[in-house]
């Protein structure tokens, strides 16, 4: 690997470690039930744009279980390309359908300055006949038994399950959803309740 110089110095080379995948891991699963949560509570946008983080996150994820290290600036250049990114660790087309149609369709700049209506349509698009949430939700089950097989191999980790976070968290009814945000809009200004606002 040629190393590139930096502000007349060396960029160091960093390992690709079991310890950093497990955490991006974690972090795409955050992204992805926060994706959840957001379009449950109708905030449409900000929903979408979780989803395009969860899967930049997956698919550097996927690029890095293939190479043995790899520098910082090299990750800085797939930047928030999802579609670059996933042609680059070959993503089937025709396996993750639904993937392909949010990269295609949603950039982070796209979503920054798009009118929030056009990522309500998400909610009401079908793909082979099943609703978006439920073909979505396939497609990361899907994701994390291939990240899964790719750890175990890499690490001989023969145990290593990426589905943990992602099984251990049961999402909210609306009802408890709506308190966490109203008491998380509340810590603002503890002297205020309800009757003042």
């Amino acid at each position: 690997m040629q190393i590139e110089k930096i502000n007349n110095g060396i960029e160091k080379i960093e390992k690709v470690t079991f310890r950093l995948c497990d955490k991006l891991i974690d972090k795409a699963d955050k992204y992805y039930i926060s994706f959840r949560i957001l379009n449950r509570c109708g905030f449409f946008v900000q929903s979408v744009n979780s989803l395009v983080f969860s899967f930049e996150t997956f698919f550097k994820l996927l690029y890095l279980l293939d190479k043995e290290e790899y520098t910082i600036n090299e990750l800085k250049k797939l930047s928030h390309y999802n579609k670059k990114i996933a042609k680059k660790i070959r993503l089937d087309k025709e396996k993750f359908k639904c993937t392909w149609h949010i990269i295609n369709k949603y950039d982070l700049e796209g979503i920054r300055y798009n009118d929030s209506h056009v990522t309500n349509v998400l909610n009401h698009l079908k793909i082979n006949g099943k609703p978006f949430l439920e073909t979505i939700n396939l497609e990361i089950l899907e994701l994390h038994r291939i990240i899964t097989e790719k750890i175990r191999e890499k690490f001989k980790h023969p145990n290593y399950d990426a589905y943990s976070l992602y099984n251990n968290w049961k999402f909210s009814e609306k009802k408890e959803i709506k308190e966490i945000i109203e008491e998380c809009l509340s810590k603002g200004n503890e002297k205020l309740d309800s009757s003042d606002t």
